[in-house]
């Protein structure tokens, strides 16, 4: 598909993000009501999602082969996208939270532009 590189990095970066949304998921859960078992297995349930998602990317990548390179920009595109549309209208009015958060994302859509560097070199 991409690369070796890119892949691994990609896996790093979804480990990076979704363990600690996981926990924080299932605190949610048992906050709202849920037993830790319940919240749990509800959490283990809906991640499954992912495996679906991860297996049909892989069998459906080696049809697609060539646009696979366009896709992956489009999709990182996408979750930016998502993730400013839904915290820009709750900063409008608070500066300093705003500023702050604008630094973190810039900051971490650095650290996402970064393995490209190293991925570019490959041949």
């Amino acid at each position: 598909m991409l690369s070796p590189l890119a892949g691994v990095i990609t896996t790093l970066a979804i480990l990076a993000h979704e363990i600690p949304q996981k926990i924080s998921d299932t605190s949610v859960l048992v906050k709202g009501g849920y037993s830790l078992m319940q919240a749990v297995r509800t959490n283990f349930v809906t991640s499954q999602a992912s495996l679906v998602g991860a297996v049909a990317t892989c069998w459906l990548g080696a049809s697609f082969g060539d646009t696979l390179s366009f896709m992956t920009p489009v999709a990182a595109g996408g979750l930016i996208y998502l993730a400013l549309a839904g915290m820009v209208p709750q900063l409008h009015g608070q500066t300093t939270l705003a500023r702050s958060q604008l630094l973190l994302l810039l900051i971490g859509m650095g650290v996402m532009g970064s393995p490209k560097l190293i991925v570019a070199d490959e041949p």
